[in-house]
């Protein structure tokens, strides 16, 4: 069976396997969902959530609309935010 590249996606060998192409693994995407950037922070889903919503935290996109619409932060973001002492985004003073 010949090799196959599907986009970058997956690749079949010889024997029938199919795993993941070399590059793939080594993509970082830039927006993350509320589970990824609470894993990247260090928090719980809930307690990033109620950062953001309350302007300590960066506030994620909403993709889409309605119920249906995607909620991710962008990884820059938070990684800035971590960087810079995890100061409110909103410039109000801490309690």
């Amino acid at each position: 069976m010949p090799n196959h590249d599907h986009g970058g996606r997956t690749t079949t060998t010889t024997t029938g396997v199919v795993g993941l192409a070399p590059n793939v693994e080594a993509i970082v995407p830039e927006l993350l969902t509320t589970k990824q950037a609470a894993a990247l922070c260090g928090l719980g889903e809930r307690t990033l959530w109620r950062f953001s919503r309350s302007g300590v935290s960066p506030r994620p996109l909403k993709i889409g609309h309605g119920r249906n619409g995607a909620v991710r932060y962008r990884r820059s973001e938070i990684l800035a935010w971590i960087a810079g002492d995890c100061k409110r985004v909103d410039g109000r003073a801490d309690l």
